[in-house]
């Protein structure tokens, strides 16, 4: 797949994705939109948390939950880096990385 049929495929994924947000993730964390940066090859989720957050128990649980998942890894297995941005009310909490190496872990 060439890089301009990879970042039409994941635009119009990012597209679809964010007809349906902000949804809420659970009790204290609402997904507020995907988006998707080709120059640097980031899918990057946003979210809005009110609990304070463990970042090395989030982190592990993002790469096993995203590493688990088929497009997630395929997207991965291109290059493609997934962000996670938790903010709280006033600042920004946590930003966390995955990428295809983690999955190997």
């Amino acid at each position: 797949m060439s890089e301009s049929e990879l970042a039409a495929e994941t635009k119009a994924g990012v597209d679809a994705f964010n007809k349906d947000l902000p949804s809420r993730v659970n009790a204290t964390t609402i997904l507020q939109s995907v988006s998707y940066t080709s120059f640097n090859k980031v899918y990057m989720y946003r979210y809005e948390t009110t609990f304070p957050m463990d970042e090395k128990a989030q982190r592990a649980a993002l790469v096993k939950q995203q590493c688990a998942s088929p497009n997630l890894s395929a997207f991965m297995k291109r290059g493609i880096t997934l962000r996670s941005l938790y903010f709280g009310p006033d600042r920004k909490m946590t930003d966390i990385e995955v990428r295809a190496a983690d999955c190997a872990k």
